[in-house]
């Protein structure tokens, strides 16, 4: 089950597109499915998270919490879409393109992937520009 929560005050992304989004990546990582909540949040809120439990003081534009048992893709993903409307332009593409890449970029996180590393960081990216092709080209 992908539950889908809108904590920001005035912006909200498709729920329909997030669960399509997360199914997808889960089933490309032969993975099944866990208890999962991806939440869309404000500069504010994701500061307030990342200050408690990354012990960091500003905000992000994603963060993942992995819960569940192994072989399954469960947790929680908070997107800041205040944060990806700025990324957007640095990156050449749509605010819409760049919430999409970081629900992707969430759930990888979630199957176990992690980019603490520049190789770590590639693969993820490779990972992130294949689903939202496979994607984009869906419809």
């Amino acid at each position: 089950m992908v539950a889908v929560l809108h904590q920001h005050p005035q912006t909200r992304f498709s729920v329909r597109e997030t669960r399509r989004l997360v199914r997808s990546v889960v089933r490309g990582e032969g993975k099944r499915s866990g208890e999962l909540s991806i939440v869309f949040a404000s500069d504010r809120f994701m500061r307030s998270l990342n200050r408690r439990f990354l012990r960091r003081d500003r905000t992000t534009d994603v963060m993942a919490f992995p819960l569940g048992e192994t072989g399954t893709v469960g947790g929680e993903v908070y997107v800041c879409l205040d944060q990806a409307k700025r990324q957007a332009p640095h990156f050449g593409s749509s605010t819409k393109d760049e919430i999409r890449r970081r629900i992707v970029h969430g759930t990888l996180h979630l199957a176990g992937y992690r980019d603490g590393t520049p190789a770590q960081r590639q693969r993820m990216r490779v990972r992130e520009d294949r689903y939202l092709t496979i994607l984009t080209r869906k419809g």
